[in-house]
């Protein structure tokens, strides 16, 4: 049986290679992300934001929603979806200047259909 101690290395081991490999960074995939333009710059805490960066939505994302709902730009559904995929949260959504929410949906529902037809 081993010890606390010997417990407590292998733990730290575990930790250290989980680092190095990378895995305790979020599910994302960096590579697909889109930058969508504001009409109306958000005003968060002590920053301005002109654009937003969405990321590619992964299943664990579209959990609870319509993927025809994602597609039709259905505004319930992107108020849930893109504070799972962006640094805005759902009070930003909330309160969102009525000109952001079209770029944002059509940005969100961009990810699911071919654009280069």
């Amino acid at each position: 049986m081993k010890t606390t101690t010997e417990q407590g290395d292998v733990v730290n081991q575990t930790k250290e290679l989980k680092q190095e490999l990378g895995y305790d960074d979020p599910i994302k995939d960096k590579g697909e992300c889109k930058t969508i333009p504001l009409p109306i710059p958000i005003i968060k805490e002590d920053k301005t934001l002109n654009e937003v960066v969405l990321s590619k939505p992964h299943a664990g994302h579209l959990r609870g929603v319509s993927l025809y709902d994602v597609c039709n730009a259905d505004f319930d559904t992107g108020r849930k979806i893109i504070p799972r995929i962006s640094e805005l949260d759902e009070r930003d959504m909330l309160n969102m200047e009525t000109e952001n929410w079209a770029p944002l949906l059509t940005g969100l529902a961009s990810f699911f259909v071919n654009t280069e037809a």
